[in-house]
């Protein structure tokens, strides 16, 4: 029997991977974990959902945020700020790589991302 217990200490998404600014990783930790997309109270939403209702998923930002380490000067709202711009760039990326690549199953991935970036810029407010 292991006398330390092992812990998760990293997730790479190898798609994405790329040197980068810490916020702009922590936004998509946020969007993939928390995770920050439309939950339960938006019933035609695109794509993906959350299992959570934004207050649970503010809860769940502020956790993230604990975890990720105390000096942190990433506030939530600076957070899902992030998060919008980074759900338009990785639509804009999935856009080039199914136009170049021929990968159709990612073909109604951007208009998700953008309809996820959408629904957060109006719970953005309520993310302090």
């Amino acid at each position: 029997m292991p006398d330390k217990v092992l812990e998760l200490v990293g997730v790479i998404d190898f798609d994405l991977c790329a040197p980068g600014a810490r916020l702009w990783d922590l936004a998509y930790t946020a969007y993939r974990y928390v995770p920050l997309m439309p939950g339960p109270e938006v019933e035609a939403a695109v794509g993906e959902k959350s299992p959570f209702t934004p207050t649970v998923a503010l809860a769940r930002v502020k956790m993230l945020l604990k975890a990720y380490g105390a000096d942190t000067d990433i506030t939530p709202a600076a957070l899902v700020s992030a998060t919008i711009d980074r759900l338009h760039a990785i639509a804009a990326w999935t856009e080039t790589h199914v136009r170049q690549h021929g990968v159709v199953e990612l073909d109604q991935h951007p208009a998700m991302y953008r309809a996820h970036a959408s629904w957060l810029r109006g719970w953005r407010n309520d993310f302090t």
